[in-house]
């Protein structure tokens, strides 16, 4: 028999698996929430969709093919249809009503959709801390964007491929696991394999990023309502400060300015690469950057750490790692050419240019020295050896220059004018044939 003060209990129809980390940084995925929520279960994350989910839900675009993976699954951390209702029918489920906060829905009116990467990244240290500590593991929902390539708790970076067998794997499919690769099954917390450190040149925009994604989503709980045009006037005011045509600030972004228009004329949201870039240049943050109207101070803008676009679309390079590296090569004595630097870093040689013409004029004048200085040292090689021919009674044509150094010397026009003016100096007879 129960009392009158007694509580009324909504039972839910899945356990109510609480999600890890809302409001903070290192909110957990809702791709991760599913597998947990799977393995809670003892089912797949495919039997659960298809059994538990995609029922209520009714929609042609989440159907579930024969394997039982989503065909949006590589929107469903995003602020996608597909992904809110999904949201919704888990929430409904589970009883937990804080499942938006796992994806960007929060931020969708203020970004693309084209803001995460198609495969799964992850930090092995991260998974291996939570198996020591006992916690349960999870995947980041920070992990999960374009942008992101560290872990800034531990100052490495994010593993893209498993150490095992070498694949890539996407974040979400019917029978994944959460840890574990899903080709070949391997744990991926081990700490036997290597994992890379960041560069000092890249730690400035890595943490930077970081840090303003993760505010982004520590926020996301407290935030009502969003006016997602603030960024054009920003933009607007950035052009006004700094004197810049959009086709100018189009060209310092390495955006085309169509698609800047297009964002100011309401058409297109721009991609958060492009907002993390303004921001970074300004000094504002990202969060500042689309709800506030700011004050640009007069002064430098750009060359602060931006990232160029290579000639792959989908990789970019740091420009401070591209300025050391034409430092480097102004200072070496071994010769290092434009050339070399565009095929290092991915980019054409007149996009180094135009962020760099000074230092690609010093560093083309450092070259041209360097060989200037290797035709003069092969010169006086030339002509040191056919004298010492001469002197052992060796006729010093070119066959016996190749014998005697090991190597062909006489390979152009400007080394066998030096060979015919040393064979004239010791009076021999020119035989073009020998």
């Amino acid at each position: 028999m129960y009392s009158d003060n007694s509580y009324n209990y909504r039972a839910s129809r899945l356990f109510h698996l609480q999600p890890i980390g809302v409001g903070t940084p290192y909110v957990e995925s809702l791709t991760s929430y599913i597998k947990r929520l799977a393995e809670a279960h003892s089912v797949s994350p495919g039997v659960l969709l298809s059994k538990e989910i995609l029922p209520s839900v009714n929609k042609d675009y989440l159907s579930v093919n024969k394997y039982c993976y989503i065909e949006s699954r590589m929107k469903i951390n995003t602020a996608s249809e597909a992904s809110m209702t999904i949201v919704r029918v888990l929430e409904e489920k589970t009883c937990n009503y804080n499942l938006k906060y796992l994806t960007m829905s929060v931020w969708r009116d203020c970004f693309s959709k084209e803001i995460f990467r198609k495969n799964c990244a992850w930090c092995p240290i991260c998974f291996q801390e939570s198996i020591e500590r006992n916690e349960p593991v999870y995947e980041q929902l920070i992990w999960d964007f374009n942008d992101i390539e560290i872990c800034r708790k531990h100052q490495v970076m994010l593993v893209q491929k498993c150490p095992f067998c070498n694949s890539e794997f996407s974040n979400f499919s019917n029978l994944a696991r959460v840890g574990f690769c899903s080709k070949c099954n391997s744990w991926l917390g081990t700490k036997k394999y290597e994992i890379g450190r960041i560069s000092p040149i890249d730690a400035d925009w890595y943490n930077w990023a970081y840090e303003n994604i993760g505010q982004l989503l520590s926020i996301a709980p407290t935030i009502k309502e969003i006016k997602h045009t603030t960024y054009i006037n920003n933009i607007k005011k950035i052009c006004e400060t700094y004197n810049l045509s959009i086709r100018n600030l189009a060209k310092e972004i390495n955006v085309n300015h169509v698609t800047i228009n297009k964002w100011i004329l309401g058409n297109n949201k721009p991609c958060l690469s492009n907002i993390l870039v303004l921001s970074f240049l300004t000094g504002h943050s990202v969060y500042e950057f689309i709800t506030k109207e700011i004050e640009f101070p007069k002064g430098e803008l750009f060359y602060k750490g931006m990232m160029i676009r290579k000639n792959n679309r989908n990789k970019k390079v740091n420009i401070c790692e591209l300025k050391k590296a034409l430092e480097d090569g102004i200072s070496t004595n071994n010769g290092v050419s434009l050339h070399k630097i565009s095929i290092q870093f991915g980019i054409k040689p007149f996009t180094i240019k135009k962020y760099f013409p000074t230092e690609v004029t010093k560093l083309k004048e450092n070259y041209n020295k360097y060989l200037n200085d290797c035709r003069l040292n092969k010169s006086m090689l030339i002509k040191n050896t056919m004298k010492l021919l001469w002197q052992r009674g060796i006729f010093p044509s070119r066959k016996a220059l190749t014998r005697e150094l090991g190597k062909r010397v006489i390979n152009n026009d400007y080394y066998k004018k030096v060979w015919k003016d040393t064979l004239e100096e010791l009076g021999c007879t020119i035989n073009e044939d020998i």
